[in-house]
C-alpha cells in the first residue's frame, strides 16, 4: 500500500508540474507580425478619375499593428491583386504596438479602366 501511495503521489506531482509548465508556456507565447500587422484599407483620393494609362495616381494605404510588440516594416503597393508587380514601397516605418497609420504611395497604371491593385506590409522578407 505504501508503494501505491508513493506512485500516486509521484504521478500527481508530475501531472501538476506538466500543467504548470504548459500554463507558463502558453502565457509567454506572443503573436508574431503575421497576426499583428495588417493593411486595413487601400483607396484612391476622392474624385480621382478611373485609372488612365501612364498617369500617376496617389493611393492611400492604412495600416495597423494590433499586437503588443513593435515592428519596423514597410508598406508595399502592388499593381495587381496577385502581388506580382510592385508599384511603390514606403520607407521603413516603426509600427508601435496598438498603433495605426496612413501613408500615401504612387502608382502609374498600364491600362485604362477597372484595374486591381493591392497593398501589403513587408516585414523580414515576407508580405502580410
Amino acid at each position: 500500500m505504501n508503494a501505491s501511495y508513493k506512485s500516486k503521489l509521484l504521478a500527481s506531482a508530475v501531472t501538476a508540474a506538466l500543467l504548470i509548465s504548459s500554463l507558463v508556456f502558453l502565457t509567454g507565447v506572443q503573436a508574431g507580425p503575421a497576426e499583428d500587422l495588417e493593411v486595413t484599407e487601400v483607396s484612391e483620393a476622392l474624385g480621382s478619375p478611373p485609372p488612365r494609362k501612364n498617369v500617376p495616381y496617389d493611393v492611400f494605404v492604412s495600416w495597423s499593428n494590433d499586437g503588443s510588440s513593435s515592428y519596423d516594416a514597410t508598406v508595399r503597393l502592388y499593381e495587381d491583386c496577385d502581388l506580382n508587380t510592385m508599384a511603390d514601397e514606403s520607407d521603413s516605418i516603426s509600427m508601435g504596438a496598438g498603433e495605426e497609420g496612413l501613408i500615401t504611395l504612387s502608382i502609374t497604371f498600364e491600362d485604362t479602366g477597372e484595374v486591381c491593385f493591392s497593398g501589403t506590409i513587408f516585414y523580414s522578407g515576407t508580405d502580410y
